[in-house]
C-alpha cells in the first residue's frame, strides 16, 4: 500500500530542517517531493502548508489547506491554521468568518478569539479589538496576546490625546 512506503525518514528530516530559517527551502523541497509521491499523505502537506505561511507564500499555503479541508480526514488544528494564514494574507473577511465559524462551535477556544482579536486590531477596528483580547485573556492567558494588547491600548491613547489637543498654535 502507499501507506507503508511512506518516507517517514525524510519526513522527520525536513522536519529537523524547520529549525533554521535559512533551511526552509531545503525543506519545502522534500515537502514537495513527498506530496507529490503521495497526495494523500497528510502529514508532508500540512507541513508544507505552514511553512509557506511562514514565508509569505499564503496563496499557495492556502491551497495546499483548501486541499487537506477536502479530504476525508482534515487534520484537527486545520481551520484555525487557515483562518490565521487567511488573516496574514490581509483576507479579513474571510478570516473573520473562519474564526466565528470556530468560535460558534467552542466559545473557549482563546485560539481563535485572539486570533479574531487580531484580525479586528489590524482592520483598524481597535474596539472590537480590545473586546476579543479581553475575552482571549479571560480564557487563556498569552504573554503575545496581552502585550499586543496592551500596545494597542497606548496608541489609542495617543490618537485619543492628539485629537483632544486639536491644532497647536504658537
Amino acid at each position: 500500500s502507499a501507506a507503508g512506503a511512506r518516507d517517514e525518514a525524510r519526513l522527520a528530516e525536513a522536519g529537523a530542517l524547520l529549525e533554521r530559517e535559512a533551511q526552509w527551502p531545503d525543506a519545502i523541497a522534500i515537502y514537495r517531493a513527498l506530496v507529490e509521491a503521495d497526495p494523500d499523505w497528510s502529514e508532508p502537506r500540512l507541513q508544507l502548508a505552514r511553512v509557506l505561511a511562514w514565508k509569505g507564500d499564503y496563496d499557495e499555503s492556502l491551497a495546499h489547506f483548501d486541499h487537506l479541508a477536502a479530504s476525508a480526514s482534515p487534520p484537527p488544528e486545520l481551520a484555525i491554521e487557515r483562518a490565521e494564514v487567511l488573516s496574514w494574507a490581509g483576507r479579513t473577511d474571510e478570516a473573520q468568518a473562519g474564526f466565528e465559524k470556530i468560535l460558534a462551535a467552542q466559545p473557549r477556544d482563546a485560539r481563535a478569539a485572539r486570533g479574531l482579536a487580531r484580525v479586528y486590531r489590524w482592520s483598524g477596528q481597535k474596539g472590537r479589538a480590545d473586546r476579543w483580547y479581553e475575552t482571549s485573556l479571560g480564557i487563556e492567558d498569552d504573554a503575545e496576546a496581552r502585550s499586543e494588547r496592551d500596545a494597542m491600548r497606548a496608541e489609542l491613547k495617543s490618537e485619543i490625546l492628539t485629537v483632544n489637543m486639536g491644532p497647536q498654535h504658537p
